[in-house]
């Protein structure tokens, strides 16, 4: 079982967020959430993940009249995020180890050079600690999902302002684990002078007891809504709180039981033994991790000093914006389901002694002379305004969140272009992506760093592993335990794609141009244009080449 318990596992899949009027009982000063920042914060949470999910009617509805008819929404920041997280990690970040020259770089896509590269024949590697610290950032990588780490990681960094990412110990598996975890259970203690912002962190959320499983039900989540009043706690299961308290060098693993205050929408919260939860019942009250630091890191999505530790979602300035585009592509609609089925005018002598219009008379109706023809009640609904105006949202929603309209697919038609003018034409967005990787990269830097520490503290390469049968793999984790060097982040780069598909013919002439100009060779160039190639093909293609060049210089 891993330092956190089953209970985690089961709960990650779930919305856990927290918006309890709590005090404790034994310390009636104390309240959860900590700080009424907190309180604002998960509201903000709670609403962007709406917006993200495209349940915009659920947040703008109190806006809206009754009459209205059906309610459209046009999910412009849900696509906004969407494309933020690809072009940040649609192609997978690489993590490369500083040794030496610089030159070593991951094997998870660029070329790492071969171990006696530029040496004298015979003289020995001086990098052999850097060759196996790389191995080790491949391994971590590779059996941790590191891309689809990342790009869950930034989805929800855009619509939250946050993500947090942990470094942990299954001690079942024998394995460091980097996971994600939700922001709404991520409560700092801040600290200005350390290193992270926070000297302490508690990870903590709201499960429900029972006999089989600990889990948090519908009614409990709905009882602890944002939104929804609530008086009492189900009846049917008890409900208590659990809390991570990571500080560094060790973790304490708290329960705490929530009981109900009569008559008011408040809670006291009482401590209890690990053992009152079925989940938590094997856990130690104490974890050493055998590490100086708290092993969770926080990356903003963007923040100012104004804003201290939180960072700021993509949605912050767009959310009137989006809701007045739906309010005009509502009213679009309305005004055309209207104008499909308009009402009819006519004249009272066409109505029978009952004062009703026979259905027979509205499909065919006789013209009386001097007597006014039925006509349809229609009117100019200014339909080509409102889709100006609509469009015209669209583009201030793209301007104001940094998005080239280009990059949505609202960029003009015509011939197909080059790699170089799609590339001149998205300038907006990839600034965007840019400033973003301006708080991912040292975050990156700081993950990798803790998970190799971990690594090297725990993992003795003997347990099970979750793939299986793990006889091959265990020789490889006691190698890299046995000689690696710890990097510290300042001694990992990280190297980001484009998430721009790749065009081959302009990355063929700048190969040229700097083959040129004498500053690459044919085999980094190949190196770099096929990434896929292996090293024996790659030399094989540098013979033939050479091999083509020398019949020629001959004639």
């Amino acid at each position: 079982m891993g330092w956190l318990g089953d209970t985690w596992t089961r709960l990650r899949g779930r919305r856990l967020v927290i918006s309890l009027d709590t005090i404790d009982a034994t310390a009636p000063g104390e309240r959860w959430p900590p700080t009424a920042a907190d309180e604002r914060r998960l509201a903000d949470y709670e609403r962007n993940l709406k917006l993200f999910l495209g349940r915009h009617q659920e947040v703008f509805d109190p806006y809206r009249r009754p009459d209205e008819g059906p309610y459209v929404t046009a999910n412009i920041l849900g696509a906004i995020s969407r494309l933020a997280a690809h072009r940040l990690f649609g192609e997978a970040p690489k993590a490369r180890a500083k040794g030496g020259s610089g030159s070593e770089v991951s094997g998870l896509g660029l070329r790492v050079p071969r171990p006696t590269e530029g040496l004298e024949p015979g003289t020995r590697d001086p990098r052999p600690q850097t060759a196996a610290a790389q191995r080790l950032l491949d391994f971590l990588c590779r059996s941790n999902g590191w891309q689809p780490l990342c790009h869950s990681g930034a989805l929800g960094g855009s619509y939250r302002g946050d993500t947090v990412l942990r470094v942990r110990y299954d001690a079942g598996h024998d394995a460091v684990v980097i996971d994600d975890v939700p922001p709404s259970c991520f409560f700092p203690h801040l600290d200005p002078g350390a290193p992270e912002g926070f000297r302490a962190v508690s990870l903590a959320w709201v499960v429900e007891g029972s006999d089989e499983r600990e889990v948090m039900s519908d009614e409990f989540g709905r009882r602890a809504g944002l939104r929804t009043p609530h008086s009492s706690f189900s009846t049917a299961r008890p409900a208590f709180l659990r809390e991570e308290y990571h500080e560094p060098g060790r973790i304490e693993n708290r329960l705490w039981k929530l009981v109900a205050v009569p008559g008011q929408t408040r809670y006291y919260r009482r401590p209890v033994e690990l053992s009152a939860l079925e989940a938590t019942a094997g856990l130690p009250e104490v974890v050493e991790t055998g590490l100086d630091v708290v092993p969770i890191v926080h990356i903003p999505n963007r923040r100012v000093a104004e804003t201290g530790l939180w960072g700021q979602s993509d949605y912050a300035d767009l959310i009137p914006l989006q809701e007045a585009l739906n309010r005009r592509r509502t009213q679009i609609s309305s005004i055309l389901d209207k104008h499909s089925d308009p009402l009819l005018a006519i004249d009272e002598s066409f109505l029978d002694e009952q004062g009703r219009v026979p259905m027979d008379r509205i499909r065919a109706i006789p013209l009386v002379q001097d007597e006014p023809p039925p006509q349809y009640v229609t009117w100019d609904g200014k339909l080509a305004d409102s889709r100006a105006e609509a469009e015209e949202l669209l583009h201030t929603i793209l301007l104001v969140a940094g998005i080239s309209p280009e990059s949505l697919g609202f960029g003009q038609g015509g011939f197909p272009e080059s790699g170089l003018a799609i590339r001149l034409r998205q300038m907006l967005t990839t600034s965007t992506v840019v400033s973003k990787r301006l708080h991912w990269e040292p975050g990156l830097r700081r993950l990798l760093s803790l998970a190799m520490k971990m690594h090297v503290r725990h993992v003795s390469g003997l347990g099970s592993r979750v793939s299986g049968s793990t006889s091959s793999r265990q020789p490889e984790t006691r190698d890299m335990r046995s000689e690696t060097a710890v990097l510290e982040p300042d001694e990992i780069g990280i190297e980001f794609g484009d998430g721009l598909p790749p065009d081959l013919s302009a990355s063929i002439s700048d190969e040229v141009a700097l083959q040129g100009a004498g500053l690459a060779s044919k085999e980094a160039s190949l190196h770099r244009l096929f990434p896929d190639w292996t090293e024996a093909e790659i030399d094989a293609e540098v013979e033939r080449l050479a091999a083509d060049v020398a019949p020629a210089s001959g004639r």
